[in-house]
């Protein structure tokens, strides 16, 4: 049995990054990589994969976006996250979840009665 892999970016960021402000409490710009998001995230999937310092982790203030516009690298502007990960708690992480699933559903759903399928 083969597989055959497919790309697909669909940007929804429309729809659910205004929902996803209700969720988290760090601001978005500054909440892109293994902040309260991501931390909450992996806390509800893979909890065990989370070392327990991210409770104790400050919170940092560098918007990712404006450092990634610079050129600069990760490693030169923060300690290797962006946020606040001790803001992080599995409940956020099963509401993000549902919030994703469910915004990339429907987003499928208008492609495909856009395509004809």
């Amino acid at each position: 049995m083969g597989l055959e892999a497919t790309e697909l970016f669909v940007s929804t960021g429309g729809t659910w990054l205004p929902r996803l402000r209700g969720i988290i409490e760090t601001r978005l710009r500054r909440d892109l990589h293994g902040g309260e998001m991501e931390t909450s995230l992996m806390l509800w999937v893979r909890p065990d994969l989370v070392n327990e310092t991210w409770r104790f982790l400050p919170a940092t203030d560098v918007d990712l976006i404006d450092t990634v516009a610079a050129g600069l690298r990760f490693k030169d502007v923060g300690p290797g996250y962006f946020g606040a990960p001790a803001l992080a708690s599995s409940e956020k992480g099963g509401k993000i979840m549902a919030l994703m699933v469910s915004t990339m559903a429907q987003a499928v759903r208008e492609f495909m009665s856009r395509s004809g399928v």
